[in-house]
């Protein structure tokens, strides 16, 4: 993903439409059109005005990852924190399973 795609999305998410966001970021809704379809990109000062707005990170809106928002490891629960410490101690190929097995109880708990 990309950041005209990312933006587009986060912005369909919440439900709002180009002049409802080019207010929020005191822009023109041209600028956020232009943004959306990849013609401009936006200013450092506004990638964290959206990255705060959305509550996402510059890396995310960049498309640089999938991730939308860091982990606070000082708000993980001690079961979190365990499961991540195993996760770690995982092959490569164990730790693709695991992501595969994550993403099926995902689907199946919608």
């Amino acid at each position: 993903m990309n950041l005209p795609y990312n933006l587009r999305e986060l912005r369909k998410q919440h439900n709002y439409k180009q002049t409802d966001l080019s207010k929020i970021l005191s822009v023109s809704q041209q600028t956020i059109s232009s943004f959306e379809n990849g013609e401009t990109e936006p200013s450092i000062d506004l990638l964290i005005k959206l990255s705060q707005h959305f509550n996402v990170t510059v890396d995310f809106l960049l498309g640089l990852t999938d991730v939308p928002a860091y982990v606070n490891i000082d708000t993980l629960s001690n079961n979190e924190h365990n499961l991540i410490i195993k996760y770690r101690t995982l092959n490569d190929n164990n730790k693709i399973r695991v992501s595969e097995r994550t993403e099926t109880l995902l689907s199946i708990q919608k």
